[in-house]
């Protein structure tokens, strides 16, 4: 792993550690088909039982990793 790829990855990381400790999150890097964005992040209520039982209830995609954690935080703030 590139060291650009592993400030990526802290970088996200620390963003999500604003989360309460009842929601679980996803952040990813890859495509799946062409002129789709490099990240995503998803973030999920989590359970007692420690899963999630539904879809994200928020996300986002950017080909800037910072502005897609970014985003996916913001629309979980208004939804909280």
């Amino acid at each position: 792993m590139s060291d650009s790829t592993l400030q990526v990855l802290l970088d996200a990381m620390a963003l999500l550690q604003e989360l309460p400790d009842d929601k679980h999150w996803l952040f990813g890097k890859g495509r799946t088909k062409v002129g789709e964005p490099l990240y995503g992040s998803q973030i999920f209520n989590s359970y007692e039982d420690g899963t999630t039982k539904e879809r994200p209830f928020a996300e986002a995609e950017n080909d800037d990793s910072r502005e897609c954690v970014r985003t996916a935080l913001n629309r979980a703030r208004g939804r909280q």
